[in-house]
């Protein structure tokens, strides 16, 4: 059955994956699409959110762990279409030496310029390498994997994007979808954290995790 060709308005749901055996790790970012030109499904977004992954994710990841492709799903049509996974190509972390474990997470808040927590969120990037923790009593992330998180707050959660294969795209901009009420606020950025955050379900004693 054919994908949904996308309108303005519509909210799609997108998931980042990397994987580090044998554990997966997840981003979602919400993005509304603005405009539209051609027939843009859901697929067409997937392949080209992938181009940005591979470029802001293997920075902030360990060389043991990869990029594992994109996911994107639009929430505005019911009965829900399956995701549509990116043809994913891994690309390998270039964070060279030991990985920090699994449960270690750089973290970013995800801020819409309103107050309240329902208009921010949490990212937790998975996989970080033990060369961008400092080696004080409290190890922390250092000033360049903080300047890196920055660059993927940037590429993710900023300004729109300019989705294009070929004769069809949209531009789709980041936000934060509330489920309940089934409405969307505009991002307006994020704030990288510098601190360390735990994602026990990543962790090296966790359930495995492996890509389907």
């Amino acid at each position: 059955m054919p994908l949904t060709v996308l309108v303005p308005g519509n909210i799609l749901q997108v998931k980042f994956f990397a994987y580090m055996d044998p554990q997966l790790g997840i981003n979602v970012v919400h993005y509304k699409v603005l405009s539209t030109i051609g027939s843009p499904t859901s697929a067409t977004v997937a392949e080209n959110l992938e181009t940005i992954q591979v470029a802001a994710y293997p920075p902030l990841m360990a060389n043991a762990a990869a990029t594992d492709g994109v996911s994107c799903q639009n929430l505005s049509v019911l009965p829900l279409e399956e995701p549509q996974l990116s043809i994913a190509v891994p690309t390998g972390g270039s964070v060279v030496g030991a990985p920090m474990p699994g449960q270690v997470s750089g973290i970013i808040t995800k801020r819409t310029g309103l107050t309240g927590r329902a208009n921010r969120g949490r990212m937790y990037i998975p996989f970080p390498g033990q060369g961008d923790s400092t080696s004080s009593s409290e190890p922390q992330p250092s000033p360049s994997y903080v300047t890196r998180l920055n660059a993927l707050i940037s590429l993710l959660f900023g300004a729109p994007i300019v989705i294009s294969t070929g004769g069809d795209g949209c531009t789709i901009q980041p936000g934060i979808y509330h489920r309940a009420t089934g409405t969307f606020t505009n991002g307006a950025g994020g704030t990288a954290r510098s601190k360390w955050a735990t994602q026990r379900r990543r962790g090296d004693y966790g359930r495995p995790n492996v890509p389907n």
